[in-house]
């Protein structure tokens, strides 16, 4: 340098001050300034005099102890504490003089951490702060928090913020409206399920509100007090108004929360929890502490992280991590943050503080203690963030099986009738509700709001009470009786209508998703005014207290028996390891369907022994809705259906004709279907001459329908018989109108007498008009009837049993006929049904084989660090395959940082998919005919003939496919993953018999529920004698795929093609 020795002094004594003045310091900065130091002997063999300025609730923490012991033990460092006298009472001149300070905003009982004073000093002295203190005051405020975040380019959750003063008044700038299911800010509608914050960020009191569609009602979330940590109230469905909030989408998470804690920008430690929002129970361990597993970060999660350091200035930082749908947000940072408990983790922590700190104070005693580690051989610590961490474990036995995948497709619960009434209305009261809440122009309105139902609850009793406005339509005697007949029809049904909407239901009459109103223009006016309007009423179809059980019990009987368990695991305790440990995958799916949905709920409550009454946190948080998949069918499903029930009608209602079988089809005898080893005998036998007779059990079913009619009239006078009887004994005072025991109402859904009678009325209309029989009522009789036996088993009528027995035969072969008569018309429609859910589960089973395979390339790779992009954006964040799943783990666990865990290497993937009973038989259909179509045959002649004795798929049948992995053979074996496929016809079971047993029982189990049918326990339907492997299960699913042009099954080329073009298969 031209100008000498002083210049170059200068010039880098210039270059350690840029670089120790940066409040975040990378490794390369640490090393930079340790050394240009060391370099002009600038540094001094004393001790650097660390501050540890915090109150003494912070300062004297078990984590903060571990940190000032293990920096005091490095001999660099006099540390000195500031008590809380100092920092409350003493000015700022009085503190004492350091150069580094670790300080950082607290609170303990009412007093809170002078911010200001502590800025102030920073000022004064200039020590080196660890974490910046002015950048502290951001995190006072939520709203400042997401502005930081969202103009640095880190995804925060949607929000909304509501505004107002310190009395609680909205601000001008502010527009605020609030309904039922939904707010509106300031013309920005955000719907229930949303979450609430206060936008004081020292204030942690958060309610999330769930919408009617789910129960309603909402949740509290506290600081931890005990083992609680959340509390639903089923009463609170408004929102605050008191002060000032934040509201944003609540997004699903599968029931976990992510806890990132940063030292320096290169350094990230992640933890997961259950999350407080699915029952608000705290898992603590035999200590007592909160239980939480170390969990691996994506680049792109590990990129927010160093992000979140640098921009709010905190060395050491902790943020909250979502994991959503594929994507990660940012929720809330909360400054100096350490973990628990982690050994590794402090002695990362500590390494990393002690060279900031030294390369920003005294680099030349850094360089030493550098040039001392070299000496000795050790390397410096760097960031574990960017190390993997992928298990090495190898296996001794050749035939060591590994559980690997549940798959499981399961029918929702026991439900209450699906019903539906009509009715022609006149009165301008009706007319009126149709303009106000509809659409006069279309001529329609759908009612399903509380206030709506109630609005038209106070109509209804005003039309009954004051009388209903009828126009005769005419002057003669013919059309003044018609008119009167119309008009007295009207209102009996307005009565009904009446006793469906007020319904007791607790305290709330129209919570739930079970009742709805549609109302359509049915006759105008020359003017176009509307003169009639058809009243449309749905109701019903919703999960039982029954079905809510049976999910619950077959939950536990999954998590005892599905799941491979330790040694020193209790019973059912194996699964709960696994996924509390983060060594559980799962993920549950659900149709749009109201009683599905809270199935799945109910079943998962169980499954991970979750507390609480309320299903609506559980289904918020775990169940994913996927109606494309779970709901609707496949292209061509409708048309082979209605093909396959006008055969059945024309069977049912007719003299059968010996060629009436579709497309020159028939089936063998049931007993013989497939029970061949030879695949081309039994196709050969599917289509044989045409014997149609030979599908049905029922041989004159002519007769048999003539005989149900008959007992349907007969149970409908018992019907109306035992309701005058009920009548009349509240009429004499012998029963309380109102108890919650009156016999009127059964104990499940308060279903009254008059409605039972009603529904019934109306299927003994419906069966059979004007002389022609309508089959697809067969269904809905047998349905009814069964409730009826096991939830109004107390009106103890006679005809009833007669009733089932009738409706059991004919159902029998009407239900299963609908999806098909003969077996490649099964297969056909199953497969266009389960178009979409056969693709999702290949890509389970793929997804399986696939991370094994990833495990074995890993264990080849270095465990260097991975080279680190000099582009300071996000990396592009973690795509999402055509299913909607993400190509990274939500939460999986960092072997590296966990020791207390047998078995880490151990991973299972739980997929649950609930959906109807179509869905179950589409997919059974597929897996009993597939062999039809070329595949090969993994039914063994048990599971055959299981499935050719099951006529019904009653309430939670379901179909469970577990995958094994024999990790001692090669990962290109096609025999390395063993599939076992299990079967259950749900809670099927005779209700006349089930009563019978009950009330003989001497000691009757108290936890049996006599409205409550047990589910069948599973069996196997693939081979026991030899291995079914996964690519035979993949071949069968594949085959069943239906070409979206052609609507035929899958040659053997698209086949291929098609799951080529997933993921290649490697045989």
């Amino acid at each position: 340098h031209a100008g000498g020795p002083a210049t170059v002094f200068a010039e880098r004594g210039a270059m350690i001050s840029e670089v120790g003045n940066r409040s975040t310091m990378s490794l390369k900065d640490v090393h930079t300034a340790a050394y240009l130091g060391a370099r002009e002997g600038a540094a001094s063999v004393e001790p650097v005099v660390l501050g540890i300025c915090t109150l003494s609730k912070k300062a004297g923490s078990k984590q903060m102890r571990e940190v000032i012991t293990r920096l005091k033990d490095t001999g660099d460092f006099e540390i000195v504490v500031f008590d809380d006298e100092t920092i409350l009472h003493e000015p700022i001149e009085n503190w004492p003089v350091v150069q580094a300070m670790i300080a950082f905003y607290s609170e303990q009982e009412d007093v809170c951490f002078p911010l200001h004073k502590a800025c102030a000093y920073a000022e004064l002295r200039k020590p080196f702060l660890v974490n910046d203190l002015q950048s502290q005051h951001l995190f006072f405020d939520r709203r400042q928090v997401y502005k930081t975040l969202e103009d640095a380019g880190i995804p925060v959750p949607p929000y909304v913020a509501v505004n107002r003063d310190e009395e609680g008044n909205l601000l001008p700038d502010c527009c605020f409206e609030e309904h039922d299911d939904s707010i509106v800010v300031n013309g920005v509608t955000l719907n229930k399920t949303f979450v609430e914050k206060p936008v004081s960020g020292e204030d942690h009191n958060i309610n999330i509100y769930y919408p009617i569609s789910m129960g309603g009602g909402s949740k509290s979330l506290f600081r931890k007090k005990g083992d609680r940590s959340a509390e639903f109230k089923e009463d609170v469905n408004t929102v605050r108004t008191n002060a000032s909030y934040m509201y944003e989408n609540f997004l699903p998470t599968g029931g976990t929360d992510v806890k990132v804690y940063t030292v320096g920008p290169l350094y990230a430690h992640a933890e997961a929890r259950k999350a407080p929002t699915v029952d608000g129970k705290v898992l603590r361990d035999e200590k007592g502490k909160e239980v939480r597993y170390p969990v691996l970060l994506t680049n792109y999660e590990k990129e927010i992280a160093r992000k979140v350091t640098t921009l709010f200035k905190q060395n050491v930082c902790g943020f909250d991590l979502l994991r959503s749908e594929g994507k990660s947000y940012v929720c809330d940072v909360n400054g100096w943050s350490f973990v628990k408990s982690s050994k590794k983790f402090y002695e990362d922590a500590v390494e990393i503080l002690h060279r900031v700190i030294l390369a920003r104070v005294a680099p030349a005693r850094l360089m030493m203690r550098l040039h001392h580690s070299a000496s000795l051989g050790s390397t410096p610590c760097t960031s574990v963030a960017h190390h993997s961490t992928s298990p090495e474990y190898t296996s001794e036995a050749d035939d060591l099986e590994e559980l690997r995948s549940v798959i499981a497709v399961c029918r929702h619960g026991d439900r209450t009738p699906k019903q539906k009434m009509k009715v022609k209305l006149q009165d301008p009261r009706i007319i009126a509700l149709l303009v106000k809440h509809g659409k006069p122009e279309k001529g329609t309105a759908k009612l399903k709001k509380p206030e709506q139902l109630k609005e038209v609850v106070g109509v209804v009793e005003d039309i009954l009470a004051n009388g209903m406005q009828w126009e005769s339509g005419g002057d003669t005697p013919e059309e003044l009786a018609a008119a009167a007949e119309l008009k007295a029809e009207a209102f009996s049904k307005l009565l009904l209508v009446r006793r469906v909407l007020s319904r007791r239901s607790g305290q709330n009459h129209f919570s739930g998703i079970n009742r709805k109103i549609q109302m359509k223009v049915s006759k105008r006016n020359e003017d176009k005014s509307i003169s009639e309007v058809l009243f449309i009423i749905k109701h019903g179809g919703v999960l039982t207290k029954s079905g809510r059980q049976q999910g619950e019990r077959l939950g536990n009987d999954f998590r005892r028996n599905m799941y491979i368990s330790n040694d020193d695991d209790t019973v059912g305790d194996g699964l709960l390891r696994l996924h509390s440990t983060f060594r559980h995958d799962l993920k549950i799916y659900s149709s749009d369907e109201g009683r599905v949905q809270m199935t799945a709920a109910a079943f998962a409550k169980a499954l991970l022994s979750l507390e609480g009454t309320s299903l609506a946190p559980i289904l918020v948080s775990l169940v994913e809705k996927d109606s494309s998949m779970l709901d609707a069918y496949g292209k061509g499903a409708d048309s082979e259906i209605n093909e396959a029930k006008r055969t059945l009608h024309k069977y049912m209602t007719c003299a059968p004709e010996p060629d009436a079988a579709p497309d020159g089809q028939t089936p063998p005898a049931p007993s013989d279907i497939g029970l061949e080893n030879d695949d081309k005998a039994a196709k050969k036998k599917a289509s044989a001459e045409p014997c149609l007779s030979s599908c049905f059990a029922v041989q004159q079913p002519l007769e048999v329908l003539e005989q149900l009619l008959a007992a349907v009239k007969r149970l409908v006078a018992d019907l109306y018989q035992r309701s005058k009887e009920f009548e009349l004994m509240e009429a004499r005072g012998l029963v309380d109108a109102d108890t919650e025991f009156n016999p009127r109402y059964n104990t499940n859904d308060n279903e009254s007498i008059h409605i039972t009678l009603e529904r019934w009325r109306k299927l003994e209309s419906n069966l059979c008009s004007k002389g022609a029989f309508d089959i697809s009522k067969i269904p809905d009789i047998y349905d009814m009837v069964k409730y009826d036996l096991v939830h109004n088993f107390h009106l103890q009528l006679d005809s009833i049993e007669a009733v089932y027995r009738l409706a059991n035969q004919l159902a029998d072969d009407v239900v299963p006929s609908e999806y098909g008569i003969m077996p490649l018309q099964k297969l056909r429609i199953g497969s266009c049904i389960t178009h979409k859910l056969l693709r999702k589960i290949m890509c389970d089973f793929n997804a399986v084989r696939e991370e094994t395979l990833q495990e074995s390339q890993s264990k080849k790779m270095s465990k260097g660090r991975h080279p680190r992009s000099s582009d300071q954006s996000l990396p592009q964040s973690p795509t999402i395959d055509e299913d909607g799943e993400m190509d990274e783990r939500r939460a999986k666990l960092n072997y590296k940082f966990e020791t207390g865990v047998k078995s880490n290497h151990r991973h299972v993937r739980t997929r649950l998919y609930f959906t109807s009973e179509s869905h179950i038989h589409g997919l059974l259909n597929v897996l009993r005919f597939s062999h039809l179509n070329g595949s090969t045959n993994i039914m063994s002649v048990e599971g055959r003939r299981k499935l050719e004795c099951t006529q019904e798929l009653d309430y939670l049948s379901h179909i469970v496919f577990r995958i094994f992995e024999i990790t001692g053979r090669d990962v290109e074996d096609p025999g390395r993953f063993r599939v076992e496929v299990l079967f259950s016809e749900g809670a099927h079971g005779d209700p006349i018999k089930f009563h019978e047993e009950m009330i003989t029982l001497e000691e009757p189990n108290p936890l049996d529920n006599p409205h409550v049918i047990p589910t069948v326990p599973m069996v196997p339907l693939t081979h026991t004698d030899r291995d079914v492997s996964m690519q035979m299960v993949l071949d069968i699913l594949g085959r069943a795929y239906v070409n979206d042009k052609t609507n035929d099954l899958a040659s053997d080329d698209e086949l291929w093609s098609m799951l080529g073009q997933q993921r290649p298969l490697r045989s």
